[in-house]
């Protein structure tokens, strides 16, 4: 398995640099310069910008050969699924720090960043990244990695489409009482904690439905 995430990464090593170095600069300028409502896309741009190059893992395999060859090694199938899964969350991890150690920089020096609102955004971030995974694997492996750019586009929007709605949904819920074992609680809290809680369940659903497609498909 460390082989297969080695040779992932070799694939992807330069756009992984590069999203880095980007949503370094970018969460920087936010924070020194942004609005507050922009602020909170300062957790948002370093998490989704640095799982962007695990799902390109797929497409450089297509185009260098080595999704083929793979197959003629000592690994099976679930273990190439099982790669491209644990890339998207080692990746999504390093851009998690990323986002925490720029809001903890940017609060030391103006203050004020670091609110229960941010740990929110953090948890929202996250959310948004796994539904990326979520949509992007199943229907790569479905479609085939030569229209990977236009799913990606379309998981971009999807997984975003999908929490702003969610959000809307449950204020509707909250606001008409339906939630009212949850009344006393943080509502924030409530949303966040809870869409992650999906989230990582529709994941796990998500490794299951690409781990089927991929066996049967055919090279």
């Amino acid at each position: 398995m460390s082989g297969l995430l080695l040779t992932n990464y070799y694939m992807v090593s330069r756009s992984f640099w590069g999203y880095l170095a980007l949503s370094v600069l970018l969460s920087a300028l936010l924070i020194a310069f942004g609005s507050e409502s922009l602020v909170s896309f300062a957790l948002f741009i370093p998490i989704i910008f640095m799982v962007s190059p695990a799902l390109e893992v797929l497409k450089h395999e297509a185009k260098s050969g080595w999704g083929k060859f793979v197959l003629t090694t000592p690994v099976n199938r679930g273990n190439v699924v099982q790669s491209h899964y644990l890339l998207f969350l080692l990746f999504m991890f390093v851009g998690m720090l990323v986002a925490a150690a720029v809001f903890i920089v940017g609060d030391f020096l103006n203050g004020g960043l670091l609110t229960s609102e941010t740990l929110y955004t953090f948890l929202g971030a996250i959310a948004v990244a796994l539904l990326l995974a979520v949509i992007a694997f199943p229907l790569t492996y479905f479609l085939g990695t030569e229209k990977s750019d236009m799913v990606l586009i379309i998981s971009v929007f999807a997984a975003l489409a999908l929490f702003f709605l969610s959000s809307w949904a449950f204020e509707e819920a909250y606001a008409r009482g339906w939630l009212e074992p949850f009344s006393s609680w943080d509502s924030g809290f409530v949303f966040s904690g809870g869409m992650l809680a999906i989230t990582l369940i529709l994941f796990l659903i998500s490794f299951v439905v690409a781990l089927g497609i991929y066996k049967r498909k055919e090279f």
